[in-house]
């Protein structure tokens, strides 16, 4: 288990030189992101990882690591990228350590050395990248909220403006989604109903289920696009899951 996760791995062991050969195809991550169901449409990924750990008097003298990525769109295998990763570490000098530290538990010695230590897991996790002049979910949707209207759905600048605010709804707070859903006029919030299911994030999920009573007969048509759309949904989580057989939401639907 390291930072890409529960691997495969080859060992071939050669005097003082050991060559780590890890099958990132085989690597056990949680995957994120949306990705498609038809191979056509999603990208294929090739990957290779090599690591030399040159020994001496039992210590590690140096370190030289690889990794190849390639990546290729289905429907257009000339569409593609390569990323070469290279990375070389060398022992500059030993020194003396700190002396043993006397413990029933590893977690109890580390918080005599700081309290302030967290416990961070091998597995990497997504980064987040941040947008410092992207606009919010509410000046976005000011930005298209004319080409959401009934009479121009037909349109394909509504297909691309429907498109872009899932992206950015799956970006936003569960607080900045109810200020949209909760001012909007009757004939747009179909589609914001719509577009918020579609975008499949805890968030969107908790503000849509704050949003909906299932109880109200007047909201019935909001109801069942809400329900409609997560028929459709690529990616079902447990919460969505729970929320439609076992909660408060199954109970008020029934």
């Amino acid at each position: 288990v390291d930072i890409s996760g529960k691997c495969n791995v080859t060992y071939q062991v050669r005097q003082d030189q050991v060559t780590k050969i890890k099958a990132l195809d085989s690597c056990e991550i949680e995957k994120t992101g949306f990705t498609s169901h038809n191979q056509i449409l999603d990208v294929s990924t090739k990957a290779t990882s090599a690591t030399i750990y040159v020994l001496e008097d039992s210590f590690i003298k140096s370190i030289k690591a690889e990794e190849n990525y390639v990546f290729l769109l289905n429907a257009r295998r000339k569409t593609g990228a390569k990323i070469v990763s290279k990375q070389k570490l060398e022992l500059q000098s030993v020194e003396a350590g700190p002396g043993l530290i006397a413990g029933k538990h590893v977690a109890g010695v580390i918080k005599t050395l700081d309290s302030s230590y967290i416990s961070m897991p091998l597995v990497a996790e997504t980064v987040k990248s941040e947008c410092k002049k992207c606009p919010s979910l509410s000046e976005h949707w000011k930005s298209i909220k004319e080409h959401m209207h009934p009479e121009k759905l037909s349109k394909a600048e509504a297909a691309r403006s429907f498109l872009s605010f899932i992206q950015n709804i799956r970006k936003a707070t569960k607080e900045e989604i109810l200020q949209i859903i909760k001012t909007e006029n009757k004939e747009l919030l179909p589609q914001i109903v719509d577009a918020i299911t579609s975008a499949q994030t805890p968030a969107s999920l908790e503000a849509i289920l704050e949003f909906l009573d299932f109880k109200d007969a007047s909201t019935s048509v909001l109801q069942e696009r809400f329900l409609y759309a997560c028929g459709f949904a690529s990616h079902p989580s447990e919460m969505l899951l729970r929320s439609l057989t076992v909660s408060q939401v199954s109970k008020q639907i029934q």
